[in-house]
């Protein structure tokens, strides 16, 4: 009975098959819902949700894809610093640098003026790095370089024809003398004070005043020689920016606002060293006795002190060449300032269609 009925089935079911359509239509269905439920995962919502910083971690690496035949800055220190890929959101992409990348008057696709504009900042920088290297003369405790590129220079000019004047180059770390008693001589800040004091000289500027010249120049060593090693970056910053497809808001950023402070900085330290030393020594007439020691202004009204000045000296004291050649080339930043604020980065950095379109090349 149970074969006759298995048999019964097999044979309805030959006689009545289900229809192809229902199965076809089906399994439309099925793929129709797979599909839609998968199609959130890829879709481009998400693409434009998702940060794009391929863009950056290419000009960090020198390897831009969209160099189109204009070239990469020719050494590694002139790409971007790893820093920026490591940071994009606090050194990159955030609302600050975009503004600022934004802001200039040149096209940022005309690459011509933008190679002609960094340029100028790159001569603008090696001009003054050759003149604050040259300055550096002054931290020697040589008679010669003392005297040529002093940061404070005085001079004396003497009423007696067989006394000739006295010269005084001071540098940052000694102060050189040519006078007639003593000839050509270096002494340090300590030895020139003490000498100030020991002669009466020092009764004329007041006391403490040499020595705070000395402070002050002591302290100018290591301004100086960071001066000098801060101009290699501002070059490489100049050379990257010649670059569109390796320019960044971060390095505009370095080259323009911080460049303004640090030019700001600079003159403030040069303005308050020219208050400690030169400006603050006395100009004027000085008489020294047949002693050699200088003599107040109240021995000098009696007529019997009168008779004992061998010679006076009128000194007079202005800024040596070496403070001459440091402002020269502080001034020279705001040009490298200027070409920078004029060229705004390339529109990669702030738009995000351009930074999806580079993230699917």
């Amino acid at each position: 009975m149970k074969a006759q009925s298995a048999a019964a089935a097999e044979e309805d079911e030959a006689n009545n098959p289900l229809p192809e359509s229902d199965f076809a239509e089906e399994e439309l269905t099925s793929k129709k819902k797979g599909t839609n439920e998968a199609e959130p995962k890829e879709g481009p919502k998400e693409e434009l949700k998702a940060p794009c910083r391929q863009y950056i971690i290419d000009r960090c690496d020198g390897v831009s894809k969209k160099e189109e035949g204009k070239g990469r800055p020719p050494l590694k220190p002139c790409l971007p610093p790893p820093c920026i890929k490591w940071c994009p959101t606090l050194l990159e992409q955030n609302a600050v640098c975009k503004t600022a990348g934004s802001l200039g008057v040149i096209n940022p696709k005309n690459d011509r003026w933008r190679a002609r504009i960094f340029k100028v900042g790159i001569v603008s920088n090696v001009i003054g790095l050759i003149l604050t290297i040259v300055a550096c003369a002054s931290i020697s405790l040589q008679f010669d370089a003392l005297m040529s590129l002093p940061f404070s220079y005085g001079s004396s000019i003497s009423d007696n024809p067989r006394i000739p004047g006295i010269n005084i180059g001071i540098g940052l770390r000694g102060v050189a003398v040519e006078s007639p008693l003593q000839g050509q001589t270096v002494w340090t800040f300590d030895q020139f004070c003490d000498r100030a004091y020991k002669t009466g000289t020092v009764q004329y500027f007041g006391e403490g005043v040499c020595r705070g010249c000395g402070q002050a120049s002591s302290g100018l060593v290591s301004t100086l020689l960071i001066s000098v090693v801060t101009y290699f970056p501002n070059i490489f910053t100049d050379v990257t920016r010649m670059y569109s497809n390796y320019d960044v808001n971060c390095q505009k950023m370095v080259g323009s606002f911080f460049g303004l402070l640090s030019l700001f900085l600079s003159l403030y330290t040069w303005q308050e060293y020219i208050h400690s030393c030169f400006s603050a020594f006395y100009e004027g007439v000085i008489p020294y006795n047949t002693q050699g020691y200088a003599m107040s202004p109240k021995e000098v009204d009696t007529a019997e002190k009168r008779l004992k000045i061998l010679v006076n000296m009128e000194y007079d004291w202005k800024a040596g060449n070496g403070l001459i050649l440091v402002v020269t080339a502080t001034a020279l930043k705001i040009i490298d300032i200027v070409c920078n604020l004029l060229v705004p980065t390339p529109t990669i950095t702030r738009n995000k269609d351009e930074q999806i379109e580079y993230e699917n090349l």
